[in-house]
């Protein structure tokens, strides 16, 4: 395996994006305790693209996901350094406001979390956290009604939005979850193995989905499904031993990487 050289010390002025970029990683670093788990990540988020990250369990995809709408901090031994910005913005500023950049950059988790309310409840909740004022259902359910057709949802529920969230199956709760991600109006939306509890069918239709949203947002993406990320995906990363080994075009990626360990990985020679 080659030697990386050790990453810079990011600055804010390097993290500066262009207006085809949303996000920029420069440098990004991240410890648990005294174990080092990324080692000066530099990586973009390309607006209304879908990107996908990609690499065997332990290497660092999901620190680096939940790094980009802080989530990051809920660990209490987390460590790090480098710059995240979102929209020139640094997000690990100390005035930055969470619940805002929490909005800005939603998550839609592995398992579905919808919440213990109806339908449109669920939907409605995150629309009425950013309104001043509490707004009634018949104002509100033209936005719910566009979220969940976002979300490829609304011919199966729209006869009975009174119903509870909880009792969908699961790969209809998972796109209510991404429309209650919708809802916040978000520039990007993070999905962390978003189809690993689904069945096929259900798997098509988020992946379905995921392509329609670019449209409107950036994805990012992990998975370890490397036949979901050359589907879904316009750029793909790949990380081993904490390290960004590649990130480019996807369908570069898996036809023609630049690294062996990446041939390898799209592979299936190990991982």
């Amino acid at each position: 395996m080659e030697t990386r050289k050790k990453p810079k010390k990011a600055h804010a002025a390097d993290a500066v994006t262009r207006p085809d970029e949303v996000m920029r990683a420069t440098g990004w670093m991240v410890r648990f305790g005294s174990k080092q788990v990324l080692n000066g990540i530099d990586l973009v988020v390309n607006r209304n693209k879908v990107l996908a990250l990609i690499g065997p369990s332990g290497c660092g995809k999901t620190t680096f996901l939940r790094s980009l709408n802080r989530l990051l901090e809920l660990a209490p031994t987390a460590q790090h350094e480098g710059t995240i910005v979102l929209d020139d913005e640094d997000i690990y500023d100390a005035d930055q406001d969470l619940n805002v950049l929490r909005r800005r950059v939603g998550m839609v988790f592995q398992q579905p979390n919808p919440f213990p309310m109806s339908i449109f409840d669920n939907v409605a909740f995150a629309i009425r956290e950013q309104a001043r004022r509490r707004p009634r259902p018949a104002a509100i359910a033209p936005r719910v009604e566009e979220v969940l057709r976002r979300a490829g949802l609304w011919d199966e529920v729209k006869d009975n939005l009174s119903r509870s969230a909880q009792s969908l199956s699961g790969g209809q709760q998972q796109r209510l979850c991404i429309a209650r991600t919708l809802a916040a109006d978000p520039e990007v939306i993070l999905m962390d193995e978003p189809c690993s509890a689904l069945d096929p069918r259900s798997t098509a239709r988020i992946e379905e989905t995921i392509r329609e949203l670019r449209s409107d947002v950036s994805v990012v993406i992990v998975t370890h499904n490397m036949q979901q990320a050359r589907r879904v995906s316009d750029q793909t990363g790949f990380f081993l031993n904490g390290d960004l080994v590649e990130y480019g075009d996807t369908e570069r990626v898996f036809t023609a990487p630049t690294s062996k360990e990446t041939a390898d990985y799209v592979a299936g020679a190990f991982g």
